[in-house]
């Protein structure tokens, strides 16, 4: 404490526009009975209310980005001339291991150079294997050798990030040699074409994420409401005493703020600590 106080930048190089302002940080800093507690718990409950805020503001561009990258591994449709020249057939599959759903394609490149998936080195032939990274580390796992049989190939590569919804989606590619009436989808230039529009958050996206973000910052303001009122009676003494000697109403609401303005910038670097600290989690959620 006796650090902070002899540091003049906080208090006068920090707020030097207003007097008064300055005056009640120093107040604070300077009490010799300072409610640290206090300070930690509005600070914590500052740092929640502006983690939750950044997550808000994060939450879109990770719900486009998301969807950018599933646009970009799109596979239209073939039926008939639709497949005329095409560069790659392919079709979905799906397998269930313990509850999980396993999501793949199975391609057949018609041409030399075909065209391949985002997050993908090179074509997997018949009896190979491009997998997620999550699904390596499950068909390393227990029970893997049996969920690799049914998938019908070994694993010859890992898929990129940028071919991924997010961290834990399991996903793969493998080669088919089956004939060409039975594959339901081609690709001519490129995967993704004929998809690569940005799909625009709708009105019940923002709708919702606004409900989520007020229940979600309710609490945080009562917390906060509550452990402000925390050594109010100390904060009320201290205001009088300033009355007693010819402060005037105004000046004694900034002087106050002066004093609140302590735990709201303690909590700032809270809220973004918490926030880049649970920012990884977003990405390890299945999609």
């Amino acid at each position: 404490r006796a650090g902070i106080l002899k540091n003049r930048f906080f208090t006068e190089k920090l707020l030097p526009l207003c007097p008064d302002l300055r005056l009640g940080v120093r107040l604070v800093l300077g009490d010799r009975h300072l409610p640290w507690g206090r300070l930690a718990l509005v600070a914590i409950g500052i740092g929640l209310g502006t983690a939750v805020l950044l997550a808000g503001v994060a939450l879109p561009h990770a719900v486009r980005q998301q969807n950018e990258r599933s646009l970009s591994r799109e596979m239209p449709s073939a039926g008939g001339s639709a497949s005329t020249g095409a560069a790659v057939l392919g079709e979905t599959r799906h397998e269930d291991f313990y509850e999980r759903s396993i999501t793949g394609r199975a391609l057949k490149p018609l041409r030399a150079d075909p065209p391949l998936p985002p997050g993908v080195e090179r074509m997997p032939g018949p009896g190979q294997l491009v997998v997620s990274p999550e699904l390596k580390r499950v068909l390393d796992g227990p029970g893997g050798e049996g969920l690799l049989a049914r998938l019908h190939g070994r694993v010859v590569g890992v898929i990129g990030p940028e071919g991924l919804l997010g961290e834990r989606e399991l996903y793969f590619y493998t080669g088919t040699a089956a004939p060409d009436e039975q594959l339901t989808k081609a690709v001519h230039h490129g995967f993704g074409e004929g998809e690569r529009r940005s799909r625009a958050l709708t009105g019940s996206f923002w709708t919702l994420l606004a409900l989520v973000e007020c229940a979600a910052l309710v609490p945080v303001v009562v917390f906060v409401l509550s452990t402000a009122r925390l050594a109010e009676a100390a904060r009320q003494r201290r205001l009088a005493a300033l009355r007693l000697v010819g402060a005037d109403a105004r000046q004694l609401r900034r002087i106050a703020v002066g004093e609140n303005l302590v735990g709201a910038v303690l909590g700032l670097p809270v809220g973004w600590a918490v926030f880049l600290a649970l920012r990884p989690l977003g990405t390890a959620l299945p999609p």
